[in-house]
């Protein structure tokens, strides 16, 4: 599928703050990109039309409830059987930061196949406040997500956080070795050494520090951090050193690129 032909579809409702840089990212790739408010569409909306389904950050419906959880409900309202077919077709699905919650909420990750039994949580940093910095974060060699399918896997990624409830956490122990032994972990906070270490250089306490994952056919995906906040090499935490070089984009540029990319050859 050539770029010109991908359609991209970005879900907003009240309190999503993320929509227009996420646009932007997706504008950059030249794809054909819409966003889709959700209090104006109807149970008819043709969700095939998209080859990529985004939820961008914020804070949706206020947080209230629990993190995404308004936004999850509106969606499995609207399109539960759909969403079902639409990602058994390997079509792309999406979620950053309050989109990862929503994606958990829907029980769409770890795993859609348990239809939406939601067995996971993004809970109360273990700060217990709202956390807004850099993050770094290493990549798993073995996963192969939309997200993750042609970075470079032995680079370390600089990304925002803003988030107060981003602290993974699962049911039991048997799903959490599920996640790690089929590959489905996408990003870890380390340290600047690359190495697994705790607060702060895991934001919010999340177990194994885990910052992303996907479906075990790497279509559906989540992280916590923000690459859309990080598209130009301005807006990275050493810009003024590496402004020397040419390339203009920033590590956030490279994973939304990903996302088309994966497009591109899987669709």
């Amino acid at each position: 599928m050539h770029k010109s032909e991908i359609n991209v579809g970005l879900f907003y409702m009240e309190g999503t703050n993320c929509d227009s840089e996420l646009y932007h990212g997706f504008k950059m790739q030249n794809v054909n990109v819409e966003t889709i408010p959700i209090n104006k569409i109807s149970k008819n909306f043709d969700l095939m039309k998209y080859h990529i389904l985004m939820v961008p950050g914020g804070f949706s419906g206020g947080d209230y409830i629990r993190a995404g959880a308004l936004f999850s409900a509106r969606l499995k309202h609207l399109f539960q059987d759909k969403l079902k077919s639409y990602i058994k077709e390997g079509r792309i699905f999406g979620g950053i930061c309050n989109g990862f919650q929503v994606l958990i909420e829907l029980g769409l990750l770890p795993g859609f196949e348990k239809d939406f039994r939601v067995e996971a949580a993004l809970t109360n940093n273990v700060s217990n406040k709202f956390e807004c910095r850099l993050s770094i974060l290493s990549v798993n060699k073995n996963n192969n997500s939309a997200i993750s399918y042609n970075i470079k896997k032995d680079k370390l990624y600089s990304l925002p956080v803003a988030h107060a409830e981003g602290n993974f956490v699962v049911g039991n122990k048997k799903l959490l070795n599920e996640i790690e032994n089929n590959n489905m972990v996408i990003f870890r906070y380390v340290n600047p050494k690359g190495e697994i270490d705790e607060y702060p250089w895991n934001p919010n306490g999340s177990i194994n520090n885990i910052a992303g994952i996907s479906n075990e056919e790497g279509n559906v995906f989540g992280l916590m951090p923000h690459p859309e906040r990080v598209l130009y090499k301005y807006t990275s935490r050493n810009w003024i050193v590496e402004q020397s070089n040419n390339n203009i984009y920033g590590d956030g540029w490279y994973l939304i690129n990903s996302i088309v990319s994966y497009a591109e050859k899987k669709l």
